[in-house]
């Protein structure tokens, strides 16, 4: 039972911690003009100062969060991380 609460506790953690990441996220794009670049490690500073992260999980969010429709990126140049912001069709 006492495993339980850990795990649920856990995942309610990683929630709240997640959501934070995502906000800051978005702050990051609300910053950027359509069609401007940047490169992930900018966007982990970004994140890093807002909020304690692990240095991956920005990129992962924010791959979680163009699957969702919530910012919209491409990919410009994976070997050197750098990627162009794009309109958000809602």
């Amino acid at each position: 039972m006492q495993q339980l609460a850990l795990n649920f506790d856990q995942q309610e953690n990683l929630k709240r911690v997640k959501s934070k990441t995502a906000e800051a996220i978005s702050m990051f794009f609300d910053s950027l003009a359509d069609g401007a670049t940047f490169h992930a490690q900018e966007l982990r500073d970004f994140v890093a100062a807002k909020v304690p992260v692990a240095p991956s999980s920005p990129d992962r969010i924010m791959r979680d969060m163009r699957q969702s429709g919530q910012i919209s990126y491409v990919v410009l140049n994976r070997r050197e991380s750098l990627y162009q912001k794009t309109q958000l069709w809602t």
